[in-house]
């Protein structure tokens, strides 16, 4: 009776032992498979969330990248409603892409109102040749309600042109003269003649000269020759006087219309000493009339130093 007593004690322990370590596996089991569908579901929501930004960063991206065009093609946005659009930047690394990325999946890039504007801070030479650009520019702004154009190179018929090809946005023209154009229309005495380029700082990097390039200051313009051994003129700039002094102002508006030349509206410092002449102009992109004979990264401004071409040489 006691070796069955044993056997039977052995055989119920084995029992609870196989029961035990089946409840257990079952119950692993059941774990396993509730986290396995929690990762997977949590896998699944961060996926449509992802898509979701990835949709929105995309139409986004497109009206930025619109606007970042205008821009480029030298039209001033002083205005885009209901927006935060940031001018074009050069960093194209993988963080910058990311950070813009983020920004465009978060931030709201709904263009209501565009103004195109030589105001203020704000320097546009777009034109009427710009304008198959723009219209491609401006399709990709499906909120896009009003776009004001004020002081650019854009005529009254380069407006009717942009009605025709959008015809769901409200355009308007305030003004056709760039409102940098203040000053008196003519040259200054003491820039009278011709003078040759003799060296070019562009954002503070001293550009080689393999041609000998020069400007010649008539009555009222500015004729640039890049090539002095070619007499017909690259461009043609209307000069205006500003008041003031220290420095001294000047506007520069070119009237030619050269193939691969923007029409540009400068706003320039000069000093003369002598035979020699410096020209400190408002480079690409730059927001400011220069206040200094500096070129730099930081101002972007373009630094010209000339040297009076005599009679007979």
């Amino acid at each position: 009776m006691r070796r069955q007593g044993s056997t039977y004690d052995r055989c119920m322990h084995l029992l609870c032992l196989h029961r035990s370590h089946f409840v257990t596996r079952t119950c692993i089991g059941h774990i396993m498979r509730f986290r396995l569908r929690t990762i997977l579901a949590l896998v699944a929501v961060l996926a449509c969330c992802l898509a979701w930004l990835n949709v929105r960063a995309k139409r986004n991206r497109d009206q930025r990248e619109a606007v970042q065009a205008i821009w480029r093609m030298g039209g001033g946005v002083a205005f885009a409603g209901g927006s935060g659009f940031e001018q074009p930047s050069g960093d194209l690394n993988w963080k910058f892409e990311f950070k813009s990325w983020l920004r465009d999946a978060i931030q709201g890039r709904n263009a209501r109102k565009l103004i195109l504007s030589d105001w203020g801070d704000f320097r546009a030479s777009v034109s009427d040749d710009d304008i198959p650009q723009l219209v491609r520019v401006l399709k990709v702004m499906p909120e896009l309600e009003e776009v004001r154009i004020r002081n650019t190179g854009i005529t009254p018929e380069g407006v009717s042109r942009l009605r025709r090809e959008v015809p769901g946005i409200d355009f308007s023209l305030w003004s056709t003269n760039p409102s940098v154009v203040t000053g008196e229309h003519k040259t200054p005495q003491a820039l009278a003649g011709q003078w040759t380029v003799v060296e070019v700082q562009n954002q503070g990097v001293t550009a080689p000269s393999e041609i000998e390039s020069e400007i010649e200051f008539t009555e009222s313009q500015a004729i640039l020759r890049l090539d002095a051994s070619i007499p017909e003129p690259t461009q043609v700039f209307d000069c205006f006087v500003l008041p003031g002094e220290d420095p001294l102002k000047l506007d520069l508006r070119s009237t030619t219309h050269t193939p691969g030349l923007k029409p540009q509206n400068l706003r320039c410092i000069y000093r003369v000493e002598g035979d020699d002449l410096w020209i400190c102009l408002e480079g690409e992109h730059a927001r400011h009339r220069p206040i200094e004979f500096v070129s730099s990264l930081k101002n972007r401004n373009d630094l010209y130093r000339l040297s009076r071409k005599m009679p007979g040489s």
